[in-house]
């Protein structure tokens, strides 16, 4: 008998992830919005990924390309659902949310949000998504990480998902929302939060799904020879040390520098989770800490990891043409949905997905549209 013929891999995989960071979202859907303008005709960004990864506000973006939609569509909706979650309603009222996160509960209702992605997504299912997903969640009852992910392996069993319930889920960030039962099992005891708290840069996790589902020669399908990887991030929160933008002369930002740094030694637990006035500084830490950490462990496994041939990070800081510093953005808080934030984050990425669309390594993504994925069985 003749053994049947094994199929010839194709080159590259290509995995797209988007960090999470709540309202910037708003900058790296307009990014990806400006790159797709020029560099995908007619169709949306999604269709030249096999795989999207994304964690938090990246995980919204990631389940509406999967759901068929374009980056300029999501972009838009961003631009409706920013001040409908995160509602800017004067100094008093965010005083008041803020006092809220700090003593009684979450500082935003979650439910504007999950109407949104309702309608973003289509009612769609895991299985009806158009590309392979991977969604982090983090576990809040035993402080696991958990990826859900469309069933494009024999090994996954859990239930069919709607994309809206776990999208949600990987964006519930402490304090800031609270934290949402389990839509996969009839587990009512556990519940998830943020994918961010170990996953903010969900690149390690779409590349070692890579490497374990789908290329190379002990992948479970071995249907690709080299992964690249193109990873979007948005800019980093305010820093506990920033110094304010009106103190110009280099004394000046010395001494505030040093009332800072003497300030913030030896803060305790409240003051690192004080709400006022930019909200708690250790959530911005941990997520910025954790996407930057992720960015480089990435980059440095190109040098020894046999078919991992192309890793490309866009974000506000590794913008190749800019013109102006970032302290525009810097600012900016991750529930800042201000008239002023919306608009700056906005044509910030404008700008900086029009000039990444310009760069070689990010054309390089763009040759031809993907095949269509293949997903085992969902009983029903």
């Amino acid at each position: 008998m003749v053994a049947p013929e094994q199929p010839t891999p194709q080159d590259n995989f290509r995995v797209l992830t988007i960090d999470g960071g709540g309202i910037k979202g708003v900058y790296t859907s307009h990014m990806l919005a400006a790159i797709e303008s020029q560099l995908c005709p007619g169709k949306s960004i999604g269709r030249y990924f096999d795989m999207i990864c994304g964690t938090s506000t990246g995980s919204i973006i990631a389940v509406a390309l999967a759901s068929g939609k374009t980056a300029q569509e999501i972009a838009e909706a961003y631009d409706k659902l920013g001040p409908k979650v995160f509602p800017s309603e004067g100094r008093l009222r965010a005083k008041w949310r803020g006092l809220k996160s700090a003593v009684w509960s979450a500082k935003y209702d979650p439910s504007p949000l999950l109407e949104s992605l309702e309608l973003l997504t289509e009612g769609r299912r895991f299985s009806e998504a158009m590309n392979y997903l991977c969604i982090p969640v983090t576990v809040a009852n035993t402080a696991h990480p958990r990826v859900y992910r469309t069933r494009h392996s024999r090994m996954h069993s859990w239930p069919d998902c709607r994309l809206a319930d776990i999208a949600v889920a990987s964006a519930a960030a402490p304090t800031y929302f609270p934290l949402v039962p389990t839509p996969a099992f009839a587990d009512p005891e556990t519940h998830y939060a943020d994918g961010g708290l170990f996953a903010n840069n969900p690149s390690l996790v779409g590349l070692m799904e890579s490497f374990k589902i789908f290329v190379g020669e002990k992948s479970e399908r071995n249907s690709h020879q080299h992964v690249d990887v193109l990873s979007f991030g948005s800019f980093p929160s305010p820093g506990i040390f920033t110094i304010p933008p009106h103190f110009a002369n280099k004394a000046k930002v010395k001494e505030e520098h040093d009332k800072l740094l003497t300030r913030w030694r030896s803060k305790s637990g409240l003051h690192w989770m004080n709400p006022f006035p930019k909200g708690p500084p250790l959530v911005s830490v941990v997520l910025d800490a954790q996407a930057m950490h992720t960015a480089w462990v990435v980059k440095d496994m190109q040098k020894f990891t046999p078919g991992f041939r192309r890793y490309v990070r866009l974000d506000a800081l590794n913008n190749k043409v800019r013109a102006t510093p970032i302290d525009s953005l810097t600012g900016l808080q991750i529930d800042d949905a201000s008239p002023h934030a919306m608009r700056t984050m906005a044509s910030r990425g404008k700008e900086d997905g029009l000039v990444a669309a310009s760069e070689p390594d990010v054309r390089a993504f763009f040759h031809a549209a993907i095949q269509p994925i293949q997903l085992t069985n969902i009983e029903t």
